[in-house]
């Protein structure tokens, strides 16, 4: 039986060590690559999605709290009550639906959109939204996916009211 040298066992170990070295770095560096995907994918959603809406998370359970407080102490009947957390939760859930579209698109391109440059400077759909038109948004809606039509119909709202842009969104949404 050939017997190995000290020198020559300490080298396996050598080697054997700065294989589990290079196999940790492997695995780091696939989490780093990991993490590093997950963290752009946040910072998109947030950039895109969550911060253009001014998004908060509130749950139904909170919404039942505030408004059975309101009806306890007097300030609002129970049925305005129930109407109102209907009309708040019919809200929530389409702009629910709006967010999975967005994020499901976005992980269906194969994450592709995450490097992108953000969509415009408001999360909106159309460039240079506001120094539109009527006309011009109206010939620029034509291609566009339901969850941003809503995005645009928000805005909208919000901001200059103009009837004839909203009612075309609205055509398009049916």
């Amino acid at each position: 039986m050939a017997r190995t040298s000290p020198s020559a066992r300490g080298g396996a170990r050598a080697s054997g060590a700065a294989r589990a070295r290079r196999a940790a770095g492997a695995t780091e560096a696939r989490a780093d690559s990991g993490a590093g995907k997950v963290a752009a994918a946040r910072d998109r959603i947030v950039r895109s999605v969550l911060a253009p809406l001014n998004a908060v998370l509130l749950t139904r359970r909170h919404i039942e709290e505030v408004l059975d407080d309101a009806v306890s102490r007097g300030r609002m009947t129970r049925s305005d009550a129930q109407e109102m957390a209907q009309s708040l939760l019919s809200r929530s859930a389409r702009a629910t639906d709006d967010f999975l579209s967005d994020v499901e698109r976005m992980l269906g391109r194969g994450g592709a959109d995450l490097e992108a440059a953000p969509v415009s400077e408001r999360g909106l759909p159309i460039a240079g939204y506001d120094d539109l038109s009527a006309p011009q948004v109206q010939d620029r809606l034509d291609g566009l996916h339901p969850a941003e039509l809503r995005r645009l119909r928000d805005y909208e709202q919000r901001h200059a009211n103009r009837k004839t842009v909203l009612d075309r969104i609205d055509r398009k949404l049916r």
